[in-house]
């Protein structure tokens, strides 16, 4: 960040709600092999950081600034050192390695989304190192850490489309001097879907089964 100066003298009269910064859209896959049996798990992953300092907004000091680099290069080293079980554990190993690693870091907050693949299958059978993309939906999850405090974890589906074709009626609403829409009895009606809940416990959780 670059020194102003000529702002220097304004600066209590700056009130920081809250500051952060990060990297995102990290992209890694990570390739698990057991034997001839392949499994994999494609990633996107966001990392927002606060720091216990506000010296980098007010004068332009980078010494406790952790590239954003490092920190693209931290997801992927911790996805070689760790492995990815779930998007959930690894959310929180990501949170943790920043808190623990550097104790100026206050808070710590990964988004991840995963590209979903299944197996490409002939005569029902699964290949054991061959994949079809299938944009059905996205599975995501989001973790936030606060320093000396436990992670909170959500989990979700998001951009899932789904149609019905009939038994989609709309009746019956509040209906004004405005309103123009009629009632039908039947419809095609389609929606995309998001969900989202949290984990009220992050040990002992088959997170995989859960989604």
């Amino acid at each position: 960040m670059a020194h102003d100066s000529s702002t220097t003298g304004y600066n209590k009269h700056v009130e920081f709600v809250r500051t952060r910064y990060g990297k995102n859209a990290v992209k890694l896959l990570h390739i698990r092999r057991e034997g001839k049996h392949h499994y994999i798990k494609e990633i996107q992953v966001d990392v927002e950081l606060s720091l216990k300092t506000r010296k980098d907004y007010l004068d332009g000091d980078n010494s406790d600034i952790i590239p954003t680099d490092t920190i693209k290069n931290s997801v992927h080293a911790l996805a070689k050192l760790r492995g990815i079980r779930t998007l959930e554990e690894f959310s929180v190993d990501v949170c943790d390695h920043f808190l623990s690693s550097f104790k100026h870091v206050t808070r710590a907050k990964v988004n991840i989304d995963e590209a979903h693949w299944r197996r490409l299958e002939k005569n029902a059978i699964e290949h054991v190192h061959a994949f079809v993309y299938c944009p059905e939906m996205v599975r995501f999850c989001e973790a936030e850490q606060n320093q000396n405090e436990p992670p909170v974890v959500h989990g979700g589906i998001k951009d899932m489309k789904i149609l019905k074709t009939t038994q989609s009626g709309f009746e019956g609403f509040v209906k004004d001097r405005f309103t123009t829409l009629p009632e039908v009895r039947d419809r095609c009606f389609c929606t995309v879907v998001y969900a989202k809940w949290r984990y009220n416990k992050l040990r002992n959780v088959s997170f995989d089964a859960v989604w």
